[in-house]
């Protein structure tokens, strides 16, 4: 599987799902008082309005070895149930992202919004 930056200016601009976890977010390592909290694998870093809309830790995706499925998780903290900031568009039909429970399973041709940012999710050939 794989990722394409769709809108937002992010580097990597696509990346191939190898690993088991991928960390989506505003900056390379996103970092606290305390020290570093994680890397992200792709990061919008640019100064544009679509990449600065991207949290340092916004989302990431997981691959179950089991079932082989691909899983978008809301990182991104937030305040009020309206904004949670990571929407999945699947056939036009957009579907929020809560942080917490399982995630939402990916789709080859899905669309992941993380604020003004777009990623497509594809299965690689």
């Amino acid at each position: 599987a794989h990722l394409n930056v769709v809108l937002g200016k992010a580097d990597p601009s696509e990346l191939k799902l190898e690993k088991s976890r991928v960390n989506i977010g505003r900056t390379r390592d996103a970092v606290q008082a305390g020290g570093p909290i994680r890397r992200n694998d792709i990061a919008f870093s640019e100064e544009d309005s679509v990449s600065k809309s991207v949290s340092r830790q916004h989302a990431h995706i997981e691959n179950e070895a089991k079932t082989g499925q691909y899983r978008l998780f809301n990182d991104r903290v937030y305040k009020g149930p309206e904004n949670c900031g990571v929407y999945l568009v699947r056939d036009g039909i957009s579907t929020a992202v809560h942080r917490g429970g399982h995630g939402s399973v990916l789709n080859p041709g899905d669309e992941i919004h993380l604020a003004q940012a777009i990623l497509r999710f594809e299965l690689s050939d």
